[in-house]
């Protein structure tokens, strides 16, 4: 497995309960699977087209 970015979990991004909101998570895993993309393509010309429950 290879690590493809890290994220520091800020208390803006959690609840009242301790518990990462989704959207964030979200957000990150999106960042990580555009720059693993874009090492595999080896281009920059990459979008997240959408993305469903």
């Amino acid at each position: 497995m290879e690590l493809i970015t890290r994220e520091i979990c800020l208390t803006s991004d959690v609840g009242t309960k301790d518990i990462l909101f989704g959207g964030r998570m979200l957000a990150w895993a999106d960042i990580a699977a555009s720059i693993w993309c874009r090492k595999l393509v080896k281009s920059d010309n990459l979008v997240t087209v959408h993305m469903s429950d």
